[in-house]
């Protein structure tokens, strides 16, 4: 129902109350729509305010992150400068340390690819029969700074040193081949060619064998710093256990 434009109540009759009060509502509807809004708008402003907040609890707490770790910088930068300081003290130790285990990775380069060359002529005139004598022999190794040739054909194998040397006897040698694989680093062995003299009977056989990494005499192997062995005390730690042992027996 309107009265001078107001609406009053609802459209809809009121369902009938007995022993309740009447009430009716006078207040326009955009005084209660303005009430409504005015809700709404407090939550948005009370949720904006929680953002906020949580907004600079953040920003606080990475502030506060990144001077931990400014600190832990300094302190790690602190140690860094000390342990220089301590190191510098010991400067000409270290360098003549340095100097040692240069010349000793020197002399391993140098003797790393060293072969026993008397021994290897010993072990092929071992090889040779009663009345057979060597006239002559050719070696070729490796080198520091340069690899021995390398066969082309796929079965023979890798080598790091070529024997040439030539045999003159009466007769022909066919066991020599086969003592020879009992030289040290022995790959193979080529058929030996044969020049034969019929008017003095001699024979003179040439053979070419090939030696591998097992030639090598290792004068000087790589250097291993040994470790000590979990739970046994250095030595030095054993004898300061030891001292402190007999000066607690002596005040006792």
């Amino acid at each position: 129902m309107k009265v001078f434009g107001i609406t009053i109540g609802s459209g809809d009759p009121a369902p009938l109350m007995l022993g309740a009060q009447p009430a009716v509502n006078l207040l326009p509807g955009e005084v209660l729509a303005a009430r409504k809004s005015r809700g709404v708008r407090r939550g948005i402003v009370a949720a904006a305010i929680v953002l906020i907040v949580s907004a600079g609890g953040g920003t606080a707490a990475a502030k506060l992150q990144a001077l931990a770790a400014e600190v832990e910088l300094a302190f790690a930068e602190a140690q860094t400068v000390e342990l220089l300081a301590r190191q510098a003290e010991f400067a000409d130790v270290l360098a003549v340390e340095a100097e040692i285990e240069a010349r000793q990775a020197a002399r391993e380069v140098a003797t790393g690819t060293e072969i026993d060359w008397r021994s290897v002529i010993d072990g092929i005139v071992a090889t040779l029969p009663e009345g057979a004598t060597l006239v002559n022999v050719t070696a070729e190794g490796s080198s520091p700074m340069a690899g021995h040739a390398q066969p082309v054909a796929p079965l023979q194998g890798a080598r790091v040193a070529t024997v040439t040397f030539t045999v003159r006897s009466t007769a022909m040698l066919p066991d020599v081949v086969d003592a020879l694989e009992g030289l040290p680093g022995f790959v193979d062995a080529q058929v030996p060619t044969q020049t034969v003299t019929p008017e003095e009977g001699i024979v003179d056989s040439t053979f070419v064998v090939h030696l591998d990494e097992g030639a090598y005499t290792n004068r000087f192997p790589p250097t291993v710093q040994a470790q000590p062995e979990s739970g046994q005390p250095a030595a030095g730690a054993e004898g300061s256990t030891d001292a402190e042992a007999s000066g607690e027996e002596g005040q006792q």
